[in-house]
């Protein structure tokens, strides 16, 4: 895909009463998407092979879904078609619609033609991307606007993914992968981290730095770039651009600096300090020092949007977090279950930190679902360096998505936890997901805290080991 083209529609010119259709409208981007072009007052249809989890929301707001996908739902009216980055040219559906002339566009296209037309902040980042952006969300709503937003979970409290909104303003996701951001024309970025992810697509970490560079150079000299200070690979990114540029982390040469965190079992505390002057402390009710960038980083694309920092701030201290980050499902036989969508090793190493700030002196039993075999091999050893922190790591079998048959073969979550029993921690593999929260339970005792990990349906065993254990 070529990102200096325009794509060749858009929404404003589709004839009306034409019919928009998603192809793989399961996954929460999509389904987003789908929302907000439905309250644009688009007709919406969709398919995608695992819908059941969305069937409810979508049907309630008009949207017709469907688990075929070979084609035969591209009726008529159809006028444009939407697929989602994962699918490739080749599947039945696209080559269908290519047959039938539709135009079609990939979901970052299509992103990129509604944030185009609004007042846009676009979240970019190796982590954090959810949370900083629901966070952002959440200020703005405090504060009386009614921002749009698209985000790939969904924020609690609001319990949506997606929405039109009546404002100017618009939050969006931008995520790195197959430099889908690069479709984006956003007003404001921000960038919270980059790290080596995605080695699918990317040759290494430089690649992806470099395509960061590109996504902030599409700012313009009249955008706003907010970087994290402490994270060198975006400092540099910053330092190539030619837009406005704003830094924010714990070190001195942070614009924005959090100083003297206090850590409580269910929230962080921070001073604040703006160009050296204090703005006094705030509060979070999520766990861990990434949880404090992040809000930092929310609260200065709010204040480019209309929010002052300090009240920017003060609105994050109720916010209730997205879904699946650190979420305590509940506790059954002294046992308590959080879900967490963690999948890098960035990400379970700060999930672990978490947990020993909330479950002080209790045993932290990691049960994860590897994303990818890919990601898995390219990042083994990382991955048994923050798994070996755990006390126990419980491996369920390797989420493969997007993953060659080739790369199936050449990882196994076997050789993770023998990676991670060489690097001396405690690892067992518990089989498939479906009888994994079985598996799981029988390494739990009273008093244990387990964390159940992964961006794949980790969520449906958190669910059923909580119920197990209360039965």
């Amino acid at each position: 895909m070529h990102h200096s083209e325009r794509p060749p529609i858009d929404f404003d010119s589709l004839p009306q009463g034409s019919l928009i259709h998603l192809s793989g409208i399961g996954g929460s981007a999509m389904s987003g998407l789908a929302l907000v072009l439905r309250q644009r007052g688009f007709a919406v249809q969709g398919t995608d092979p695992n819908v059941d989890t969305v069937r409810p929301r979508l049907e309630a707001q008009g949207i017709a879904v469907f688990s075929e996908q070979d084609g035969r739902h591209l009726c008529d009216v159809v006028g444009l078609v939407i697929a989602t980055a994962a699918m490739s040219d080749d599947h039945p559906e696209l080559r269908a619609a290519a047959d039938r002339g539709l135009a079609i566009l990939r979901y970052a296209q299509a992103l990129g033609l509604l944030t185009a037309q609004r007042d846009t902040v676009a979240v970019a980042g190796t982590h954090g991307k959810t949370t900083t952006a629901s966070m952002a969300i959440w200020i703005l709503r405090s504060a009386g606007q009614d921002p749009g937003f698209v985000i790939g979970g969904t924020v609690r409290g609001l319990e949506q993914s997606a929405r039109l909104g009546e404002d100017r303003g618009f939050v969006a996701e931008a995520c790195e992968y197959q430099r889908s951001f690069l479709e984006l024309l956003p007003k404001r970025a921000i960038i919270t981290n980059i790290e080596a992810d995605h080695l699918d697509v990317y040759s290494d970490v430089n690649e992806i730095q470099e395509a960061f560079v590109h996504f902030a150079r599409r700012l313009g000299p009249k955008g706003l770039l907010i970087y994290c200070a402490d994270c060198e690979r975006a400092s540099q990114v910053a330092a190539a651009t030619d837009c406005r540029t704003v830094s924010y982390g714990f070190g001195p040469s942070a614009e924005l600096r959090a100083e003297e965190l206090e850590f409580e079992s269910t929230s962080t505390a921070f001073s604040a300090v703006w160009h050296g002057e204090n703005l006094g402390r705030f509060t979070v009710r999520q766990l861990g020092r990434h949880n404090v960038a992040n809000a930092l980083a929310a609260s200065l694309s709010s204040e480019d949007m209309g929010v002052p920092l300090g009240e920017a701030l003060s609105h994050l201290a109720s916010f209730p977090g997205a879904h699946r980050r650190f979420e305590l499902l509940g506790q059954a036989r002294g046992i308590a279950v959080v879900d967490d969508y963690a999948h890098h090793p960035t990400e379970l190493k700060a999930l672990l930190e978490a947990a020993r700030q909330r479950f002080e002196g209790r045993r932290i039993v990691c049960a994860f679902q590897p994303h990818q075999s890919s990601r898995t091999r390219l990042l083994l050893a990382d991955f048994a360096s923050v798994l070996r922190c755990a006390d126990l790591a419980l491996l369920i079998d390797i989420y493969t998505a997007r993953d060659s048959e080739a790369e199936t073969k050449a990882v196994s979550t076997e050789a993770l936890q023998r990676a991670i029993v060489d690097a001396g921690g405690q690892a067992h593999t518990v089989g498939s997901l479906e009888a994994a929260h079985e598996g799981i339970a029988a390494h739990l005792s009273r008093g244990d805290a387990v964390l159940c990990v992964g961006a794949g349906p980790m969520d449906t065993v958190a669910a059923a080991l909580l119920e197990y254990l209360a039965r």
